[in-house]
Order: C-alpha cells, then structure tokens, then sequence
C-alpha cells in the first residue's frame, strides 16, 4: 500500500512489525532479571541504575543498549542541579522489556540466540560456548546430547559453528527437536 505525501508523492510502506502479547512466563522471567541485577537500599524500592540497567538488558535481549536510550531512561544529573543518580523501578523496566520483547522478530531472535550462545565473541560457537550455556541454563541436558546437537550444527566437523550453520540448524524442518533444546538452553528463552 502507497501512503501520499504532503508533496503528492508515495512512499512505499514498510511492512510492520506486528507485536506479539507478552506472556505470563516473559513476564516472570522480566522480573527475576529485575530481581537479579535490581539495588535496594531501604527505604528506596529497589531499582536499576544507569549500569546494571545494561547488564538486565544484555541478560534478557543479549545486546546492551544504546547510548540514546540510556540517555532517555537514565538523563544524567545536571551540572547546576542535584547529584541524585536517575533510577528505574520494577514497572517501567517491565514495560520497557515488555514493549521491546513484544515486536522482536523471528530473525532476530535467532541472531539474539546466537549471541547469547557466543560466549568467547569468536563470532562462531565452540563446543565449550554452547556446553558453558547448557550446564548454565539448561544443567540436566546431558553432555552426550549437548555433543549431538553441536555435532548436527557443525556441518564440516571444524569445531566450530557459524551463524550461517547455527540459523540453518533452527529454521531446518527436522530441527524441532534441536530447536527446542536450544530454546530451552538460552538465557533467552523469553521468546519461547
């Protein structure tokens, strides 16, 4: 669909990312990332700073957020004004994760598991970084199965997974079983 302009031109519209409903159990696990990384120091509620707001958002979306949306979030005391650092509470984090976790779409979740498994920023997956996430996150998966799956991924036997081979690996029909232990492994398994 064309949208007419002010100068009446068109402009091709961009498909939209539909948001998804955020469920009961992303809503949970928001909150036990607040809890994790959260300050309470009596009588304040607990809240985020400016710092550990990066490292709940590197732990649920596995990217750390921009300088911008800091700056949004956490306006940084002015030089004139008061010395209070700018905090953020239980709901507003869980209405910011809430909206950002709702319209990520399926390719980026790939890329975000593929992050959250790359844990030597290699830019490719050993068989350490993904038993590291697996006795992490997922500690009943046995050692043989977390072998299987890297062998499945590792399509030439280089020891090494790419993001090439690990989107194959979960897009493939035949990866439901894969798919799903890898989901369940994640630290972001909020997009189960």
């Amino acid at each position: 669909m064309d949208v007419p302009t002010a100068a009446g031109y068109q402009l091709a519209s961009f498909p939209m990312r539909v948001p998804r409903p955020v469920t009961e159990e992303v809503l949970s696990q928001i909150k036990g990332v607040f809890r994790h990384y959260a300050t309470h120091s009596p009588p304040d509620p607990p809240h985020l700073t400016r710092a550990t707001f990066k490292l709940a958002t590197v732990a649920l979306l596995g990217s750390r957020p921009s300088k911008q949306e800091l700056d949004v979030y956490f306006p940084l005391p002015s030089p004139s004004g008061g010395s209070q650092e700018a905090v953020m509470e239980q709901d507003r984090f869980i209405k910011v994760m809430s909206d950002r976790l709702s319209i990520i779409d399926p390719d980026e979740e790939i890329r975000l598991m593929f992050r959250a498994f790359e844990v030597s920023g290699s830019g490719f997956l050993t068989l350490a970084d993904v038993g590291t996430i697996f006795q992490t996150y997922a500690p009943a998966v046995s050692s043989v199965t977390i072998e299987q799956i890297f062998s499945e991924a590792d399509r030439d036997g280089d020891g090494r997974v790419t993001y090439t081979d690990f989107e194959r690996m979960l897009t493939a029909p035949e990866a439901a079983t894969t798919t799903t232990s890898l989901r369940t492994a994640s630290p972001f398994a909020v997009f189960r």
